[in-house]
């Protein structure tokens, strides 16, 4: 999907199958950063990878940028942009390179309930941080730990579509203990 002939390309980084739906993991649409750390948000590239997500029939965008991470307005942007185009935008930040948090996690239930019925339903979901990888390799091997495949199983699947996935320790860490061996295939 990354197009090195075009100057604008995806921010998409893989695709996985999940039961009857697939994750769809990539960076926050347009999000660029400079090498002073500087970010902001390219219009084109937005503009492509939305259209992308659509023709792969995204439905449910999980944002896990956390606001600092993002130009001011960002997140209110992309929501507008997500709505034009039918894509149900839900932010659920994580912090950089560390994995999900008490907040997070008391969010979770409810929105992992939400994404496996839609994944029940042939839908396709995206899930979306800053470069999309560590945060969103995550919660895909999460999804895919909930839904049925053992934790180890889970990280491989997500890191042989994307090496980049997963990119601390902390954050595969934190995976094997959320699903030890004999705690695998159950859902929350």
């Amino acid at each position: 999907m990354n197009n090195e002939a075009d100057p604008v390309w995806t921010d998409i980084r893989c695709v996985l199958p999940i039961g009857n739906g697939r994750l769809v993991l990539s960076a926050w649409p347009g999000l660029r950063i400079t090498p002073a750390g500087d970010a902001w948000i390219d219009p084109e590239a937005s503009a492509t990878t939305l259209a992308d997500l659509s023709d792969l029939g995204v439905s449910v965008l999980v944002g896990l940028c956390e606001q600092t991470d993002l130009p001011p307005q960002a997140i209110a942007q992309l929501r507008h942009r997500t709505r034009q185009g039918s894509v149900r935008l839900l932010h659920a930040p994580i912090r950089d390179y560390h994995p999900p948090d008490d907040h997070f996690l008391r969010h979770w239930r409810v929105l992992s309930a939400f994404l496996h019925g839609q994944i029940e339903t042939g839908a396709a979901i995206s899930i979306t941080c800053s470069y999309g990888a560590g945060r969103s390799g995550t919660v895909a091997a999460l999804l895919l730990a909930e839904h049925g495949l053992p934790m180890t199983a889970a990280i491989r699947q997500v890191r042989a579509e994307f090496h980049e996935a997963i990119e601390s320790a902390v954050q595969e860490g934190w995976l094997l203990k959320q699903f030890p061996a004999e705690k695998s295939n159950i859902r929350p």
